[in-house]
């Protein structure tokens, strides 16, 4: 009777003790659930519309600006390289200049001679003197200052071809690294391009897979509830054993009350034993039941969790600066989308460094229109004292009539001054066609470069308009990946919890292990009594399984100790109908 009472209250307080756990489990489960359909609905959200609409529209107009920047990228390339001949013909020209140079020095000389031969000529008489004097002091002057022209010539070509020099060095020693980056960068981006698509693409499968996992993620959910709300029914089976168990202690207690003779004490004892066999079943149930529980939530856990992982980070996903050390990790710094921005922005910088190489040009073009302006009034200042020399030489020659022998030495050396003004005349024009081929090429750049450089600016433009579109797009789309990968993350965390919060299905099972053992070896002693009164116990076997069990339990306990079925037996009678223990057994089960 002990014994009876032990288990009876053990049964009924364990029952009580894990509502709460199954109250608790029930609420995280309900939670899970829902943060599992809103990561669904986020991640669902975030391919369906940032990479289908901002993502691939920032892609589809960054291939474009990229093609049309490698374009004009090789395009820069052969326009320096034009550029570069162009500034080499320049600089061949200004080398001209400055070998004729020497040809304004020597009438220079030449002219400073002339003037002191009328000096010493006319010092013969006081007339020639007076007539001459002054012309032998200009025509010195005139010498000075066509030697100092010559020398503003001689150093403003010099000094131009020095910085055409330092240019043509620095640009030719890096053209050919910038070959190299050219095709580098064109075979980077040009795969990183085909592999951001290629990700872009995936995005309806990703979608399809998504919407497969969030299928089975509501149908582990749904398991787990079914196997959750177990504890009604089990709540129910143990009150049905509780009750059975005090009309066995019920029985033994009037045994005890009234003496009875030894055959109808083996009556009582022999129902003892009926009951008692009856609940051993039942508790066999129970421990099927919630052991089977036990093994089928831990397996929807399990599933449940892989495929919370698999929402979290579908194929696609960024998360590269995410927090190290995350459970759910996607990607690092070789995600085709941190290539292609990488590739992108080695694009613009070779750019960039074709701009500052044409910028340089256009320095050199500048100091090319300096120096042929500077040219020009040197060339200008050298016509005006040729004019200057002509006329002093016709003013020589009619004075020098009225000289006799004097006036024609004198007469001699001014058409000598004429003539060095005729050589100074042909060098001008030398000169002239030199700063003319130099303009000229000069000019043939600026053209050339003028229309490109608008375009180059509005490519360099578009290109860093199409990065930072497509880079805030990234950007938006890391964010909410991110955000995405945290509430998989935190939700992980939650399945791990009710991983531990399950743990009480072993406390059930152990206090049923343990109190099935007891009822068993209670039958064992029992079994003398049951053996003497056949008839009696199994009479009293049928009236309890037909008032404190469920069909289920019938089944289980016919086919336990009868090798049979209850639709093979008396116990599933023609005539009998439900009562409203059967429609109890109904709702149980379908709940």
């Amino acid at each position: 009777m002990a014994d009876l009472k032990q288990t009876a209250t053990a049964l009924t307080d364990i029952c009580a003790r894990t509502e709460s756990d199954f109250l608790g489990l029930g609420q995280e489960l309900g939670t899970i659930h829902s943060d599992a359909q809103e990561l669904t609905r986020h991640v669902v959200a975030l391919l369906a519309t940032d990479q289908e609409q901002s993502m691939q529209a920032a892609l589809k107009e960054i291939q474009s600006h990229a093609a049309q920047a490698l374009a004009e990228l090789s395009q820069r390339r052969t326009q320096l390289s034009e550029d570069l001949a162009g500034l080499n013909t320049i600089h061949a020209d200004l080398a001209a200049l400055h070998l004729h140079n020497g040809s304004f020095k020597q009438v220079a000389k030449n002219l400073k001679m002339v003037g002191l031969n009328i000096s010493i000529e006319s010092a013969r008489s006081e007339l020639a003197k007076a007539n001459f004097q002054a012309l032998a002091e200009e025509i010195t002057e005139l010498s000075q200052t066509v030697h100092g022209v010559a020398a503003n010539i001689r150093d403003d070509a010099g000094g131009a071809q020095k910085t055409m020099d330092a240019i043509q060095v620095e640009i030719a020693g890096r053209m050919g690294h910038l070959d190299g980056l050219i095709g580098a960068v064109q075979a980077t981006v040009h795969n990183s391009l085909a592999e951001v698509d290629k990700l872009t693409r995936l995005t309806m499968t990703v979608l399809d897979g998504i919407g497969l996992k969030a299928t089975e993620i509501g149908d582990q959910v749904s398991r787990l509830v079914v196997g959750v709300q177990i504890h009604d029914n089990i709540t129910q089976r143990v009150a049905h054993i509780r009750q059975a168990i005090e009309e066995a202690v019920d029985l033994i207690q009037t045994s005890t009350v009234i003496p009875l003779p030894p055959p109808a004490l083996a009556a009582v004892y022999g129902k003892v034993y009926g009951i008692n066999r009856i609940q051993i079943t039942h508790l066999h149930t129970i421990l099927d039941d919630v052991g089977d529980t036990r093994v089928k939530s831990a397996t929807a856990l399990e599933k449940l969790a892989a495929a919370v992982i698999s929402v979290a980070q579908p194929e696609g996903l960024d998360s590269s600066d995410g927090p190290r050390g995350h459970a759910l990790k996607t990607s690092n710094n070789h995600h085709p989308v941190a290539v292609l921005q990488r590739a992108l922005e080695q694009l613009l910088a070779l750019f960039e460094e074709g701009n500052a190489h044409i910028q340089r040009l256009q320095a050199a073009r500048e100091l090319t229109a300096r120096t042929i302006a500077e040219m020009d009034r040197h060339i200008e200042k050298v016509r005006e004292i040729n004019f200057e020399i002509r006329l002093k030489a016709l003013n020589a020659v009619v004075k020098s009539t009225h000289l006799g022998d004097t006036g024609k030495a004198i007469e001699a050396i001014v058409n000598e001054m004429k003539a060095l003004a005729g050589q100074s005349n042909a060098t001008i024009q030398s000169v002239t066609h030199i700063m003319e081929e130099i303009s000229s090429a000069s000019q043939t750049m600026e053209r050339r470069d003028r229309g490109k450089e608008q375009q180059a600016d509005s490519a360099g433009r578009q290109l860093r308009s199409g990065i930072d579109r497509f880079s805030d797009a990234c950007a938006d789309f890391k964010a909410r990946s991110q955000s995405a990968l945290d509430m998989g993350r935190r939700l992980q965390e939650k399945i791990e919890q009710t991983r531990h919060r399950i743990e009480f299905f072993e406390r059930m099972l152990e206090v049923c292990r343990r109190h099935h053992t007891g009822l068993t070896q209670l039958g064992q002693r029992l079994q003398a009594f049951a053996d003497a009164v056949d008839d009696e116990w199994m009479a009293e076997e049928q009236n309890i399984l037909e008032r404190y069990t469920m069909q289920r339990e019938r089944d289980a306990h016919l086919q336990a100790f009868h090798g049979a079925s209850a639709t093979g037996t008396q116990a599933a009678r023609p005539s009998e109908t439900k009562g409203p223990e059967e429609t109890l057994d109904d709702n149980v089960e379908l709940f």
